[in-house]
């Protein structure tokens, strides 16, 4: 749609797109992912992530949920839904990751931390 609209942004979109489909099949991307999971602090990091996920949709489901009009505007109503959604899973994610990392520490496999 940016391309249609006469926006450059839309050439920056695709490459992107393609980026994101063609470099988990470089050689470049598994080496430096494989090395990075070799690494024994790379369990504790994965969570890092998910507590920027959690800040950045909480920021923006709270911002949308504060309105006091927001059952007046349908497309707002829709945009809280789904950061509200984006957030749950945030949440989710970092439990689950909280927990595999408890697992991984307790089981000895894992030089973490």
């Amino acid at each position: 749609m940016s391309l249609k609209q006469g926006d450059s942004f839309g050439w920056f979109a695709i490459a992107v797109g393609v980026a994101v489909l063609v470099l988990p099949f470089t050689a470049f991307l598994r080496n430096q992912l494989d090395s990075l999971a070799s690494h024994g602090w790379f369990p504790a990091l994965v969570i890092l992530p998910n507590m920027a996920l959690i800040l950045m949709f909480g920021s923006i489901a709270s911002s949308y949920l504060k309105d006091p009009f927001l059952a007046y505007n349908d497309l707002d109503t829709l945009a809280a839904f789904v950061f509200s959604g984006a957030t749950t899973i945030a949440i989710a994610a970092l439990i689950a990751n909280g927990v595999a990392l408890y697992l991984d520490l307790r089981s000895g496999s894992s030089r973490a931390v």
